[in-house]
């Protein structure tokens, strides 16, 4: 009788969580994510932001900095100047170019940086429509005529 009792009766064990398979896969993945990590490239957009200004030096600094905007739409590229925060619009500075004509943008740009020192690209917008090559054209091209100092790149315009 006693032979079939204990037959009958459960042997309870207790469960244990075992972490040992979870730190194996923790040896095998760190060495192999800090490997990869040495080759990404993290890049990083520069932000200018505006400093605190003190006394009217400073409005009269901005007052005589002209600021460009490039708007690439269909096929061309229109460079808009202002003065004064976007107050002024200077008529005489508008000129579009195709983008077959992107050195004569260049030429331009040039030029309005001789006879202005004080020339900042201030925001570039490329429409939709726009493909990613003409727009990383048109950037190229403001970047090497020497106006790469402060852009903005706009996602949409606000008439």
């Amino acid at each position: 009788m006693s032979l079939i009792r204990k037959r009958n009766k459960k042997i309870e064990q207790e469960a244990e969580l075992s972490l040992i398979p979870v730190m194996n896969l923790f040896v095998c993945l760190i060495p192999f994510l800090l490997i990869s990590a040495a080759f990404v490239r993290m890049g990083a957009i520069k932000v200018d932001v505006p400093s605190e200004s003190k006394g009217s030096q400073a409005d009269v600094e901005q007052a005589s900095k002209l600021v460009l905007t490039f708007k690439l739409e269909n096929g061309k590229v229109t460079v808009e100047g202002f003065s004064q925060n976007f107050q002024n619009n200077i008529a005489s500075l508008k000129k579009v170019f195709f983008l077959s004509e992107l050195e004569l943008m260049k030429t331009y740009l040039l030029e309005l940086k001789s006879k202005n020192e004080s020339v900042q690209v201030s925001l570039f917008y490329a429409t939709q429509e726009s493909k990613y090559q003409d727009a990383i054209s048109v950037l190229n091209a403001i970047e090497t005529s020497g106006l790469e100092s402060s852009i903005a790149i706009a996602t949409g315009m606000v008439d």
